[in-house]
């Protein structure tokens, strides 16, 4: 019995994966920065490690943001 919640444990977990890279593909190179957001890095973080203005940070999360909710609505 325990290998069937392991297997469902496993299928749930590759699922997200597949779903999280179908995202990825949709996201624009400035949003890219979701790859690191994702892993926990701030927004202050994301800004000093790609070099970029808070602003271009803020606003490239802005529209993952967006594309997440419009994503998860149409799938």
């Amino acid at each position: 019995m325990w290998f069937l919640y392991f297997f469902n444990k496993i299928t749930c977990f590759d699922e997200q994966k597949q779903i999280i890279k179908i995202f990825y593909k949709s996201l624009s190179p400035l949003e890219k920065v979701f790859r690191l957001w994702f892993a926990g890095e701030n927004i202050y973080n994301i800004q000093r490690l790609l070099g970029l203005n808070y602003r271009q940070v803020d606003s490239a999360m802005q529209r993952i943001m967006q594309k997440t909710k419009y994503f998860y609505k149409n799938n």
